[in-house]
């Protein structure tokens, strides 16, 4: 959950272009997501939910998207939690 959706014209360009990507994925644009998929698109029925707070879609963000270092340790854990010890994360 990176940023807000705004069409509000007193908004950074951000929560603009975050409206737009969020009302095409779910109808509604001023939601909560992580800059292009809106968090209630991203939790899906009879999954575990993990909501990162301050994590980006775009690699424009590089310490803060999914997939920097610090941000993989946070969702591989709870990955091979549900995994069941199919896999073992390396995290120092």
């Amino acid at each position: 959950r990176a940023i807000q959706g705004s069409k509000d014209s007193n908004v950074r360009k951000s929560a603009k272009a975050a409206f737009a990507a969020y009302h095409q994925v779910c109808g509604k644009g001023s939601v909560y997501g992580d800059g292009v998929v809106p968090l209630a698109s991203a939790h899906l029925p009879g999954a575990r939910q993990v909501t990162l707070d301050g994590v980006w879609h775009s690699i424009d963000k590089a310490d803060s998207w999914y997939g920097s270092d610090g941000n993989v340790d946070l969702w591989l854990r709870c990955l091979c939690e549900e995994c069941d010890d199919v896999c073992e994360p390396e995290i120092d």
